[in-house]
């Protein structure tokens, strides 16, 4: 009815005197049908003209999506290029094939997930969109199953948490149908969906296993010409930005947001700070275990020191006496060990770690900068770092040769602590301790200038806190002066003594009164007793001080064969050092007698091929070709030791 009319005194609409019932019906005119669009793209962000293709992934991409009725993931940390990658895609799609519509949905949370589906049914011009009691998700997912509508691609961006996906459809509570969410995303033998997720754990809920691609950091050549191209940086400077203060600068970095959704964060550091906040409210205990391993040395992070802990109120090991290379779970509880595990597998899902090897964890370098910086703002950077101190320090065995292989796995790690020495005397012990452990090493395997780097930095911090005359800063001025000999800088050398011994002047009589004072702290016998007689008849040989030189080696091996086993590294070393000594005071016969007795031990305990072996060899070669003057009855003997290198063990 388009009008209605009155007769008598009532005109137009009006209704005069009406005894009756009165009914009108106003009938509102069908909803006009609406032209189908043509098949279109709803990415909602410009296509990157820097894209740099890394590798095989977009081909990756491309062949999964090819199965019908695929549904893929693309995990990765926080601004790793899972988006970019998935925009890219997009457009390849609608430049290869036009009649195949491509949808974008941001599914960080319920509201603008339906807010993505009303943008589909608005774009694609669904019929009874507009009733404000319609399901939107059912609408939508039933256009997607049609297979008349052709070939459809939809990527759900920023799956980070599904637990809004696990419940029913907003204002659908009274539905018989009982679907949550996550069931109206089809499976459509004509469609593909791509989704992208910074957890592995939300990824493998939503796609086969088979189907997750890890979307790692992107390879430095792949960066650095990434850099050059949106800094517009010549190539000969496009590696110039390696300090770690640059680095967090352009982690804070708010740059433009075309192709980021406009409520995610630009910036690497508040990106990668909503997964930390995210990991400490799901699972704190992961949270936790991110923030010890942030100071190890990022590329080698041994299991065996994060899982053996005591209680959190020590934070303490009981590493030394087990031995690192000999650590089991036997002290641990199952249910411990459970945690752990879950633990790690938190952050390996989270893209915070990986596992590269047997036991050894790693964790890129942008992930340990934003962590230890997250720390630092949450006011929890010292007590984690303390707490990294002391497990390294009740790891840490003593230099000893027959610690050498534990010592090996844990310098990187003591390196990482030698950056910053702790603010309490507790803990400045423990780390100075380390770092003169580590230092002697370093002496060891002739790595002088680390050795020098890391006993300064002792040696430093423990005048200032400990004072001159505290037993640990005489260790590291001991150290120091011992590189210095080592290197041949003796004025530098008898300076450090001279600092921490007061005045006195030549460099002997220095090592004879640090050599008493170690007597007297440590005992005669003890290890770095010997080791301290060692370096100082080492620095006495080198100076031409050949009598004083052998005196130390020969009280050095006695005691060494009183505590070690005959055939020990240490006994070697000291046997080839006391026959140097022999020769230089004129003492050939015994000399040649000792070395040749060295050599055979070496090469039978050591190894013909160590360097101790060859440099030990080639002196006794050198000085049997010597003319020596021997006394009568010592040709014979001599003869016979001339014969040692030939002979094959």
């Amino acid at each position: 009815m388009s009008s209605v009319k009155f007769d008598g005194s009532n005109f137009a609409l009006q209704v005069g005197n009406n005894n009756g019932v009165f009914n009108a019906q106003l009938h509102v005119p069908p909803e006009r049908p609406e032209t189908p669009p043509h098949p279109l793209s709803t990415v909602p962000f410009r296509r990157d003209p820097d894209f740099v293709d890394r590798g095989t992934l977009l081909d990756q991409i491309r062949e999964k999506c090819s199965a019908p009725a695929s549904r893929i993931a693309l995990v990765g940390l926080g601004g790793v290029g899972k988006s970019q990658l998935a925009i890219e895609y997009c457009y390849r799609v609608r430049e290869n094939f036009p009649n195949t519509w491509v949808f974008w949905v941001h599914t960080s949370n319920a509201a603008r997930f339906e807010q993505g589906f009303r943008e589909i049914a608005d774009r694609v011009r669904i019929p009874g969109r507009k009733d404000p009691k319609v399901n939107i998700f059912q609408l939508v997912g039933g256009w997607l199953n049609d297979e008349r509508k052709g070939k459809w691609t939809l990527v759900l961006d920023n799956v980070d948490d599904d637990e809004f996906l696990n419940k029913a459809a907003p204002g659908d509570s009274g539905s018989t149908t009982g679907k949550v969410l996550l069931e109206y995303i089809p499976q459509s033998p004509h469609g593909s969906i791509i989704i992208t997720s910074r957890s592995a754990a939300v990824a493998s809920r939503m796609v086969e296993s088979r189907d997750i691609t890890t979307i790692a950091p992107m390879h430095k050549t792949d960066a650095r010409l990434l850099f050059q191209k949106k800094l517009d940086v010549p190539e000969d400077r496009a590696g110039d930005e390696k300090s770690d203060r640059k680095k967090l600068s352009l982690l804070d970095y708010e740059g433009g947001h075309l192709r980021r959704d406009r409520e995610a964060h630009n910036s690497i550091m508040l990106t990668w700070q909503i997964s930390f906040d995210h990991l400490r409210r799901a699972r704190p205990s992961a949270a936790d275990l991110l923030s010890l391993m942030s100071f190890f040395d990022r590329q080698g992070i041994p299991e065996a020191l994060l899982r053996h802990q005591e209680d959190e109120d020590n934070h303490k090991l009981d590493l030394r006496e087990k031995g690192l290379a000999n650590l089991s779970d036997e002290d641990s509880t199952s249910s411990h060990d459970d945690q752990f595990d879950v633990d790690v597998l938190t952050l390996r899902d989270y893209s915070f770690i990986s596992i590269t090897g047997v036991d050894v964890f790693e964790m890129h370098r942008l992930v340990q900068l934003a962590t230890l910086k997250w720390l630092e703002i949450q006011g929890q950077f010292q007590n984690w770092r303390e707490r990294f101190i002391d497990i390294l320090s009740n790891a840490s065995p003593t230099s000893d040769y027959g610690n050498w292989g534990t010592l090996q796995v844990l310098f990187p790690h003591i390196r990482m602590a030698a950056t910053q020495p702790p603010d309490t005397k507790d803990s400045l012990k423990n780390w100075a301790k380390l770092m003169c452990q580590a230092a002697w090493y370093a002496c060891y395997k002739w790595n002088l200038p680390v050795a020098k780097h890391l006993a300064s930095k002792a040696e430093r911090a423990c005048r200032e806190l400990l004072g001159p005359d505290h037993f640990i800063t005489s260790q590291a001025t001991k150290i120091i002066g011992v590189v210095h000999a080592q290197a041949a800088e003796w004025e530098e050398a008898e300076f450090c003594m001279s600092r921490q011994q007061g005045r006195l002047k030549e460099a002997a009589q220095l090592g004879r009164h640090i050599v008493e004072s170690s007597k007297r702290e440590l005992g005669a016998e003890d290890f770095e007793t010997l080791m301290s007689m060692h370096h100082l008849a080492t620095a006495c040989g080198q100076q031409g001080q050949w009598e004083e030189a052998k005196e130390l080696h020969t009280q050095v091996l006695n005691s060494q064969l009183k505590l070690l086993s005959p055939e020990h590294p240490l006994i070697l070393t000291s046997m080839s050092n006391l026959a140097f000594c022999l020769k230089h005071t004129n003492q050939y016969f015994e000399a040649l007698k000792l070395m040749s007795e060295c050599v055979c031990l070496m090469r039978y305990h050591l190894g013909p091929d160590h360097p101790d072996t060859r440099d030990a060899s080639d002196a006794l070669v050198e000085w049997q070709t010597e003319t020596w003057p021997l006394r009568p009855g010592e040709e014979e003997v001599s003869s016979e030791i001339s014969m040692v290198s030939q002979q094959e063990v």
